[in-house]
């Protein structure tokens, strides 16, 4: 997995910690410690709950897939390209 955090101009109000998951083991975002691991920067993200007092969204992808994770659900998108692409 990699994890990115854009740089997004000062007028972009959205912005987002990217996980990018390896093709070969889709489902490995889901296993342990990652889920755990993963949900705490969705929590953190979504409440501002970081040194920084920074807000983003978590979203994973893996290949054509895409998630908007959220604390309590992770919400597929129908179609990834309803997700921000950075």
């Amino acid at each position: 997995m990699v994890i990115t955090s854009p740089e997004l101009p000062e007028i972009n109000p959205i912005s987002v910690l990217l996980i990018t998951v390896d093709p070969r083991y889709p489902s490995r975002w889901r296993e342990e410690p990652y889920h755990s691991d993963i949900k705490e920067f969705s929590k953190s993200g979504l409440f501002g709950a970081n040194p920084g007092k920074l807000y983003y969204q978590t979203q994973v992808r893996c290949g054509v897939e895409a998630w908007l994770i959220l604390p309590d659900e992770e919400v597929a998108a129908p179609d990834p390209r309803f997700i921000r692409t950075i």
